[in-house]
């Protein structure tokens, strides 16, 4: 299956290694999740937006930083 797009809402995973895997992944939408932290989304590679929204629990950006196609990262009610 050839995912490029999704919307992940009440999340309820501790970051993401459970999506590592859809590496055709170019836009990521997170809305209300359990999420501390960002490992697993460095091997998203194809990624070229991110939203992650009302995640309260975030406290490490970690593996964010890895990703070079980034072009758009929006955060909306996270700390």
């Amino acid at each position: 299956i050839k995912i490029t797009s999704l919307c992940l809402v009440n999340y309820s995973e501790k970051d993401f290694y459970p999506i590592s895997s859809l590496v055709l992944l170019e836009d990521l939408k997170v809305k209300t999740a359990l999420i501390n932290n960002c490992l697993g989304i460095e091997k998203l590679t194809k990624l070229k937006s991110i939203l992650l929204s009302n995640c309260k629990k975030l406290s490490s950006l970690n593996g964010l930083g890895i990703l070079k196609n980034v072009t758009s990262l929006s955060f909306d009610l996270c700390p």
